[in-house]
């Protein structure tokens, strides 16, 4: 069970990583009208990110 959670909690990193890549490349390539919501949706993933490697490591 904990390896199956611990290989979507996995997945769902690598999905977010990059989604945040993606912004990332979008909001630092082009000034845009959006940029500060951007931000804010880089700095969401971040924290996601960072939520979920500490669920992983609390499941070694």
């Amino acid at each position: 069970m904990k390896t199956n959670q611990k290989e979507n909690l996995l997945k769902e990193i690598i999905s977010l990583k990059t989604n945040l890549d993606e912004l990332k490349e979008y909001f630092f390539s082009d000034f845009c009208k959006q940029c500060f919501d951007i931000k804010d949706k880089i700095d969401d993933y971040e924290k996601k990110i960072s939520e979920l490697q500490q669920n992983v490591e609390g499941l070694d």
